[in-house]
Order: C-alpha cells, then sequence, then structure tokens
C-alpha cells in the first residue's frame, strides 16, 4: 500500500514506526493511532483508517485526538463497538492515560477513571470476549523496568480493576 494518501506521506516521510493498530469491526476498517517516523519521533500522524476493499488509507478529521504517542496499544470492544487507547510513550514521559473512540460517532473521549494502572507502554491488551472486559498485562515504565501487573477494563462502567501484580519476574518466567 503505497500512495500519498498514507500515515507516512506529507510531514511524517519516512518510517511510521511505534504506531498501533487494531480492526475495527463496526466501520471494517483497519484503525491506526500513533507512532512516529524515523526522521521525526516527536511527531504523531493521529488517526488513519484503512479501508482493506479499496486498499486506501484515509486520515480522519477530528475534533479531538489523544496526544501524541508511541507504543501504546489499541483494543476492539464489540460489546460497545469501541477502541480502547491506553498508555504509550510521550517521548519525554510514559502515559497512563485512557483514550475511547466511539466507532458508531466517530469520536474520541479522554476517560478520567478514579483508578487506573501506573504508566507504561509496551503492554498487551485484549479483549476477552467471556467477561466482555478488557485485559492489560505487563509493559515497561520510563527506565524500561518491566511493569509485572494485570489489569482489566471495563468500558460500559469506565473502570479499571487490578487482578494480580506478579512476584519479580513471575510473568515473565512462567
Amino acid at each position: 500500500l503505497t500512495t500519498n494518501t498514507e500515515p507516512n506521506a506529507g510531514a511524517y516521510e519516512g518510517y511510521l514506526m511505534w504506531g498501533s493498530l487494531c480492526y475495527d469491526q463496526y466501520n471494517k476498517k483497519v484503525f491506526l493511532f500513533g507512532g512516529g517516523a524515523m526522521d521525526n519521533d516527536a511527531g504523531s500522524p493521529g488517526t488513519w483508517t484503512l479501508d482493506p476493499s479499496t486498499k486506501t488509507w484515509q486520515k480522519e478529521v477530528l475534533a479531538v485526538e489523544p496526544p501524541p504517542v508511541a507504543n501504546a496499544q489499541l483494543v476492539y470492544d464489540p460489546i460497545n463497538k469501541a477502541i480502547v487507547l491506553f498508555g504509550g510513550d510521550h517521548f519525554d514521559e510514559i502515559r497512563n492515560e485512557t483514550w475511547v473512540y466511539d466507532c458508531v460517532s466517530k469520536v474520541w473521549a479522554k476517560k478520567n477513571p478514579a483508578i487506573r494502572p501506573a504508566p507504561r507502554a509496551g503492554h498487551a491488551f485484549l479483549y476477552m470476549p467471556k467477561s466482555k472486559k478488557i485485559v492489560l498485562i505487563g509493559g515497561h515504565n520510563h527506565q524500561n523496568a518491566a511493569i509485572p501487573e494485570m489489569w482489566t477494563y471495563d468500558v460500559a462502567t469506565n473502570t479499571w480493576s487490578l487482578i494480580k501484580r506478579f512476584a519479580d519476574n513471575e510473568l515473565f518466567t512462567k
């Protein structure tokens, strides 16, 4: 997919790295947010979608978007028809913000739950169909130290819950 309407075009010449992707089942498109280019790691291309049927990228023009971030994770919640973004590297600090993209209205909203995981990047982020919740596992902090924790997030109630804090290296050795 190489066109002049892709996330690498324009101000972000070079290869886009550290972006986050997931599949938006509601709109049947691949969803991209964040990252940086090899020659401009402080930038962010914003929100893009890829239509697999036409093989074309489209920059979504949105009134509100999360701040530039890399190595954050995205996950699609089919029950709430939403994409959740958590954490990531803002290049000068690691974040612990929760953002939810409503796939029906195509609007980002920053969520401010009372309790949330510590700042992290590079974590695993999965939708769990039986519990209808999102699970976050691991990640690293600004010192590149591993964060051995497991959390769940409920989009409908905007609630993070700590499931387990693993002993040193337990998460990575079993």
